[in-house]
């Protein structure tokens, strides 16, 4: 455990790049684009911090490591539909 509570993983460099990445929303294509390795290990990748974390799935991954503070929580403003069109209200 952490200082302030949260569960230790340790991970390397490149599985929190890769982790982050995830977080962000980007395929494993646009991760292996980013860092210059190839979809393959950016695969690897996963599966490693699947085992490390305990999870099976992407989201699941994603969401707890946000809980522990491995990556930051990102929050996407979505806008706010407007009031339909007037159906012919008397």
């Amino acid at each position: 455990m952490t200082a302030n509570g949260q569960l230790f993983v340790p991970l390397t460099p490149r599985q929190e790049q890769v982790l982050e990445l995830l977080g962000a929303g980007l395929t494993a294509r646009a991760i292996a684009r980013r860092l210059g390795i190839s979809p393959r290990t950016v695969t690897k990748h996963q599966e490693q911090l699947y085992r490390r974390l305990g999870t099976s799935d992407r989201l699941t991954t994603v969401l707890l490591a946000q809980r522990l503070g491995l990556i930051p929580v990102r929050y996407e403003v979505l806008p706010v539909p407007g009031p339909g069109p007037d159906l012919g209200r008397c």
